[in-house]
């Protein structure tokens, strides 16, 4: 397998699904409607308000976020949720592949 094959398929599993699809939209979603809340009526303070992407993405956010928890920038835990989004859609999209290869006559 050459190395475009092998990114053609991890693209494919990762949004070539519905279920990853929704996945992601639902969690970028969130992450505008937090970005919209504290714009708009927290005037910029965020207190908990990134509770809720960081629960979205759960599993996986707590496995990248060591990874990158050092940066210590103001985007980090956007960069964070992102790449937990990222690996938690693979992981739905290698589901349904599995499901529909075992559901196959």
């Amino acid at each position: 397998m050459t190395v475009g094959q092998a990114l053609r398929t991890l693209g494919r599993t990762t949004f070539g699904n519905i279920a990853s699809r929704a996945y992601l939209g639902v969690v970028v979603g969130c992450v505008l409607a937090v970005e919209a809340a504290v714009h708009v009526f927290g005037n910029g303070d965020y207190g908990f308000a990134l509770i809720w992407p960081i629960l979205l993405t759960w599993p996986s956010f707590f496995l990248v976020e060591p990874l990158l928890g050092s940066v210590g920038t103001a985007w980090t835990p956007y960069l964070v949720i992102a790449l937990a989004a990222l690996l938690q859609a693979l992981a739905i999209g290698a589901l349904v592949r599995l499901v529909r290869r075992l559901s196959a006559p």
